[in-house]
């Protein structure tokens, strides 16, 4: 199956008080047409810098901050709002936002970072159901970046595991929640001692 999004070998660094930290080391992963890839891990484990290096909108890069203001510019938002915290804008300015990050990113794929996390579990099941539906209707890809197993078993086809910035495990769903190989993952299933240890792969 031909790749819709390829990545080998991705490495991101950043200064933090003086310090060089890597961010995410070595990264390798594909996401077919119409296929689910789950990003998983604890926090601080790269999930998402993953998502922002995908879409192009990791700060540093003369190129990524030249998108930037051109995806602001293009909302008419002034390029000087790239570098102020969320908190430092008004709400609609923060539409804007939202609405530029969308179309930062091509309609065959859709990163969604903790996208469902803050809702409660009637809305939660529903915007995963319209998600799965708008896959099988138009064939998008989706990385699906979460640390909640119970919630991308229902989305995810396959599973990736961040540990520290490195991937410590991937397969498929069914596999990775009934027979995870590598501690964290074994820990992040012990963490949902209720999960139904079915992954959508089943009802397929």
């Amino acid at each position: 199956m031909t790749a819709l999004l390829s990545i080998h070998d991705l490495t991101v660094t950043y200064r933090r008080d003086g310090v060089e930290v890597t961010a995410l080391k070595n990264i390798s992963l594909d996401v077919a047409a119409g296929e689910s890839l789950a990003v998983i891990g604890e926090s601080g484990s790269g999930k998402s810098t993953l998502a922002l290096a995908i879409a192009g909108l990791l700060p540093g890069s003369a190129r990524i901050e030249g998108r930037i203001a051109a995806l602001l510019q293009r909302v008419e938002l002034s390029a000087d709002l790239a570098g102020r915290a969320i908190h430092e804008i008004s709400g609609g300015q923060r539409q804007r936002v939202a609405i530029a990050r969308a179309i930062a990113t091509k309609p065959s794929l859709i990163v969604l970072d903790e996208a469902v996390s803050a809702l409660d579990v009637s809305v939660r099941g529903q915007i995963l159901q319209l998600l799965l539906d708008l896959q099988r209707e138009e064939r998008i890809a989706y990385l699906f970046i979460s640390h909640d197993l119970g919630v991308i078993r229902a989305i995810a086809h396959r599973f990736v595991i961040l540990d520290a910035g490195r991937i410590a495990e991937s397969g498929n769903a069914r596999t990775v929640i009934d027979a995870p190989r590598s501690a964290i993952g074994k820990a992040l299933v012990a963490a949902a001692p209720r999960l139904n240890r079915t992954s959508r792969q089943d009802a397929s």
